[in-house]
This record gives structure tokens, sequence and C-alpha cells, in this order.
């Protein structure tokens, strides 16, 4: 049974939307919302990857929804919280496979 009381952080889902195409025939894609819940967010680890002239901070997020409140989420979809944009990586079911799904996202800043 997942306990309400955890679940104190409000995410944001959104979906990429595709636009009406522009005279040059591209489509312009935009990042619409498509829900929004209350999930228990938890920062795990962040690890520091070397690039070419900058070093990339890659920060992990795990997130704990309601099943029912996240029916339907894909991988291409991304979460929001706090304003900073979250890549979904990874979607899998709760330790009881009933009430919970369980999403682990990543992001990457400059530094």
């Amino acid at each position: 049974m997942m306990r309400g009381g955890r679940l104190r952080t409000r995410v944001t889902i959104q979906q990429i939307v595709e636009g009406a195409p522009s005279p040059l025939n591209e489509t312009a894609k935009t990042w619409a919302t498509w829900r929004e819940a209350y999930a228990d967010v938890q920062f795990p680890r962040g690890r520091e990857v070397p690039g070419e002239n900058q070093a990339f901070i890659v920060n992990t997020v795990v997130c704990t929804f309601r099943f029912f409140e996240v029916r339907g989420l894909s991988e291409t979809m991304r979460i929001v919280i706090d304003g900073t944009p979250y890549d979904i990586r990874a979607i899998r079911p709760g330790l009881d496979r009933r009430d919970a799904t369980i999403v682990e996202c990543t992001t990457d800043q400059r530094r």
C-alpha cells in the first residue's frame, strides 16, 4: 500500500507536441503538460562527466507515483521538478507491482 504522506512534491509531466508546419515545411516541436501529479522525489546521486571543453554534471532523480496517476507514461516524456526538466530513463513497477510506479530521470548541466 502506497503511503500518501510521502507524496509531497508536485511534479509536471510533459510530452512532445508537434505544431503546424512552417513555411519551410518543418514541424515545430514543443513540450506540453500531459499531467500533474504528486510524487515521492529522491535525489540519490549525481556525477561529473568530463566533456570536450567543459564538464557535465549528471543528476539522477527517482520519483515514485501512484500507479493510476501515471498510467500511460512513456520514456519519450519528461518530468519537471521546480522548473528543472528531467529526461525519463526508466519506468518500472513498484515493489508490490500494484499501486506504485517508479520513474528514474536524469538531467545534465554544463559546468
